[in-house]
């Protein structure tokens, strides 16, 4: 995971971050090692294949969570270098530890590999008051 902070006020920040993972493709669909933390704030998450991605009827795969397979992205290409770019209209909120998914389009995957990126927000509060 990477951050960039933001300014600091009273031990309050805001840090943007981004956390990657390389994802094997099998079956219909694949929920992946990448979590959404905990009271993020999600900008989007980013995809690129890394291995063409195989498997009998497959036209394409979508990038979601279990409540909504394809919140960032669907009809995302099959072959090396395709890529998505799943950015949210306005940031949304998790407040549970939440897998992505990736969902095949048409059939189920046989083989592949793609790389995803997801784009997020966490806020800390301001430091604890000392007592003296």
């Amino acid at each position: 995971i990477s951050a960039l902070s933001g300014a600091y006020e009273e031990g309050a920040y805001s840090s943007i971050r981004i956390a990657t993972s390389d994802e094997d493709l099998f079956g219909s669909s694949h929920v992946t090692s990448l979590v959404l933390p905990n009271r993020a704030m999600v900008i989007g998450v980013t995809s690129r294949v890394l291995t063409e991605i195989t498997g009998a009827g497959v036209a394409g795969w979508r990038i979601g969570v279990a409540e909504s397979n394809d919140r960032y992205g669907a009809n995302i290409g099959l072959i090396k270098d395709s890529a998505s770019n799943g950015v949210t209209g306005t940031p949304i909120a998790y407040y549970a530890d939440t897998p992505l998914q990736i969902t095949a389009e048409g059939g189920a995957f046989v083989g592949g590999q793609v790389r995803l990126a997801a784009h997020y927000i966490l806020l800390t509060p301001p430091s604890i008051v000392s007592q003296l």
